[in-house]
């Protein structure tokens, strides 16, 4: 039935199964039918005319809620089951107007195995919401739920076993527990890029990407009682992030030998994220970071479907504390005292707080921990036209745009001369700072930019926009009986105007071409290294990237923690080629664990003034 009450306690039930782990989707007994056979289109699996349609999705367990005997799939259940199992479940209903059983489905397509199945049958809805809500209070204090000795209908004696294993790896795409106990992990999931119908725009060559040497790193564990008893989420956390020593040199320093940033009461909540209370290069700030206004936040999840008080103990002493929503806006403050604080978390819950320390001596000079410039300057402007994916380091606070038609007619007959205005576009994209500086203009040999530089000033959150005057001698002036000076080339066809800036130390450009630009080059795997040898055949300087793409196994060890095979370096190269210059720029090969190279592939990107381009090399 379609009544509201029930659905509204099949949601309450829905939500606490979900927070203990376990998914769970809601069907009415008459798979809803009448509302959706008014619908103009319908994209999802759900049953069209059967429950037992789903089973070959994975249900694995079903729960049966019945108000006034009304469920058609009860009717129907009740039906298939012998008349012993039938007449106790009615009286019970009768008498106690509740029914808990369990029992198995056999009423199902053949080739299945009967379906364990729940049935909680009441004489009114209020009854059933409030043993539903007895249902969800045990979910939630130790996520199992009772049920009455004389429920199991089954007729098979079960005792669970008090023991478990654990299959631990490292992200594999997917794993189950098959219906004869068998524990699978699936080891790849492949598709080709590139020459087929959903990837011929994105390679200009077939790529399967799983063509290469695989390693499959696992774990069996083996333990007592349940898995919440082993803490499986820690072996599986161990697995993946090992311990590692470093050996270190005696050096003088204000720590003390022994000290932690972090502990918590319980071994059950585990914190997954700490770091500064602001971002200010997310929300493009020229501030600085500080940790005694800013806070610190902290963010972590209970792993074991239990409702658990935590209390964290931190590294020095607190202002403040405040649990925050996902987005790290304060929800309410939380109890405090000296150095710690407590916070209720519910079953699987992602909980953050935002910890205010007081003020305390830091300990030592300020360290980069990590760079904050690109390696490769100057940086293009519309990095995406790059194929670069995010945006630069520093996240692009100030833009150069150059826009506008260069046309190649003479303009002025006299001369022979060609002119446009351009437009040159300058973005202070600071919410906080006030940017000044110069934008330079440069052209090909030939042209004339004016101006040839721009000094600006830009509140935040504005831009600046000029006009560029564009001027060359046309070589249509030859029917002019004109003879240029050696020293000027008539340049109409083909040409560029680029522009460039600087703030806080990275360069910033964005360049606007007349004619085509193409390079000759190519991509091969040479010994030890992947070299890209790039000729240059225009009249112009032509700059870009080499980047390198490849899998995460010929990354740096130091980045993926165990999975590198062999380690290819740098992973992007820059370059500045002149009229017909060739040269050969080189990607070191490493094996990290033997001495052979296992069989790898890597694509080479060649990105320069908008373009991209692409070649694939392999180690077979």
């Amino acid at each position: 039935g379609h009544d509201q009450d029930l659905v509204k306690s099949a949601e309450l039930l829905q939500q606490a199964l979900i927070k203990d782990g376990i998914t769970s989707t809601i069907f009415f007994d008459d798979c809803d039918r009448e509302r959706r056979k008014k619908l103009p289109f319908e994209d999802n699996t759900f049953p069209q005319k059967d429950l037992n349609e789903d089973l070959k999705w994975g249900t694995s367990f079903r729960i049966i809620l019945d108000s006034g005997n009304k469920n058609r799939h009860c009717t129907r259940l009740l039906k298939s089951i012998p008349a012993k199992s039938k007449e106790a479940i009615l009286s019970r209903l009768k008498n106690e107007g509740i029914a808990i059983s369990f029992l198995l489905d056999k009423d199902i397509p053949s080739g299945w195995t009967p379906l364990p199945t729940l049935l909680v049958m009441c004489s009114d809805t209020e009854k059933l919401r409030s043993k539903i809500e007895g249902f969800c209070r045990e979910l939630k204090t130790n996520g199992d739920i009772t049920l009455p000795g004389d429920s199991d209908l089954t007729g098979i004696h079960q005792e669970v076993e008090d023991y478990g294993v654990a299959l631990l790896n490292h992200g594999n795409v997917l794993n189950s527990v098959e219906k004869d106990g068998s524990l699978v992990l699936f080891l790849m999931h492949t598709s080709s890029w590139g020459l087929t119908k959903w990837g011929k725009d994105r390679l200009p060559f077939f790529l399967v990407p799983e063509h290469k040497t695989h390693q499959f790193l696992y774990s069996l564990y083996p333990h007592k009682g349940s898995w919440r008893d082993a803490k499986t989420f820690k072996a599986g956390y161990e697995v993946n992030h090992p311990l590692k020593t470093i050996t270190l040199k005696l050096q003088d320093g204000v720590l003390p030998s022994e000290t932690s940033f972090i502990k918590t009461s319980t071994d059950n909540f585990i914190i997954t994220a700490m770091k500064p209370g602001a971002n200010p290069a997310a929300s493009i700030e020229a501030k600085d970071i500080d940790i005694i206004s800013d806070g610190i936040i902290l963010r972590g999840y209970e792993a074991s479907g239990k409702e658990t008080t935590v209390k964290v103990d931190f590294f020095c002493p607190l202002n403040k504390v405040h649990a925050t929503n996902l987005l790290e806006e304060p929800q309410r403050e939380l109890t405090w005292e000296n150095n710690s604080y407590s916070f209720n978390s519910g079953p699987f819950s992602i909980e953050t707080q935002k910890v205010l320390p007081a003020n305390f001596e830091k300990p030592g000079t300020k360290q980069d921990l990590g760079v904050d410039k690109e390696p490769v300057q100057p940086v293009y402007s519309k990095y995406w036209q790059h194929n670069a994916g995010e945006a630069p380091i520093g996240n692009s606070p100030v833009s150069v745009s150059l826009s506008g038609e260069i046309k190649t007619g003479i303009h002025i007959m006299m001369g022979g001369v060609s002119v446009n205005t351009i437009k040159l576009g300058i973005s202070n994209n600071y919410i906080d700072k006030e940017i000044s500086g110069i934008a330079k203009l440069h052209t090909s040999h030939g042209w004339k930019a004016h101006p040839e530089s721009i000094d600006y000033y830009i509140k935040p959150g504005s831009q600046l926009i000029k006009d560029v005057l564009i001027a060359f001698i046309s070589d249509e002036r030859k029917d002019l009986n004109y003879k240029p000076k050696p020293d000027i080339t008539p340049r109409v066809k083909k040409g560029m105007v680029w522009v460039e800036t600087e703030e806080d130390g990275q360069v910033y450009y964005d360049v606007l071409t007349v004619g085509e630009y193409s390079l000759n080059w190519k991509a091969s795997k040479i010994s030890d290294k992947i070299e890209v040898e790039i000729e240059n055949p225009n009249d112009d300087l032509v700059w870009g990237e080499i980047f390198l793409s490849s899998p995460i196994d010929t990354w740096q060890e130091r980045e993926v923690d165990g999975h590198s095979l062999v380690e290819i370096t740098p992973r992007v190269i820059g370059f500045k080629l002149g009229f017909k210059e060739r040269k050969r720029f080189y990607f070191k090969i490493q094996a990290a664990q033997t001495s052979k190279f296992p069989s790898f592939w890597a694509i080479a990107k060649l990105a320069y003034l908008g373009k991209i381009e692409y070649r694939l090399v392999r180690q077979r």
